[in-house]
């Protein structure tokens, strides 16, 4: 009776071990097709505020399929597509523009040394949205069109 107690509990333990590794050979592979698409990536952070028009035509081509990046974490990304433009952290949203409009200047909120900043670039632009979870993985994507 105590051997089919054991039994049990040894294969309850040895699925869920199975689980969480197969989860991670996802991730793996997701990481996989980024670095294949590496120059994608790089077209990506040269086109850093979206005025070059490369950002737009990497979203419009479909064989970069944007949903691989779901379930990567933030840092992750970070590093294929560099630092977002600006991160809304009530929203747990990483946003990065994808076209360049001017737009009149407003000022942000103050900085860690209470200086407001002035953004006069991209106010009213399409934006590319991630959406990421407490644990800083990424759980929807999406576009955003003023």
């Amino acid at each position: 009776m105590k051997f089919k107690g054991f039994f049990i509990l040894s294969l309850m333990l040895l699925l869920n071990c199975s689980k969480k590794d197969q989860g991670s050979d996802l991730i793996k592979l997701k990481e996989k097709a980024l670095n294949s698409r590496k120059e994608i990536t790089n077209a990506w952070q040269i086109d850093s505020t979206g005025c070059e028009g490369i950002r737009e035509k990497i979203l419009e081509n479909e064989s970069f399929l944007f949903d691989s990046i779901i379930g990567l974490r933030t840092d992750q990304i970070s590093m294929h597509f560099g630092k977002a433009n600006f991160i809304d952290n009530k929203t747990n949203r990483m946003f990065y523009f994808i076209e360049c409009k001017y737009a009149p200047a407003y000022f942000n909120q103050p900085d860690n040394e209470g200086k407001l900043t002035k953004r006069i670039i991209n106010t009213e632009s399409q934006t590319f949205f991630l959406e990421f979870n407490t644990d800083s993985i990424i759980i929807d994507r999406g576009l955003i069109v003023p």
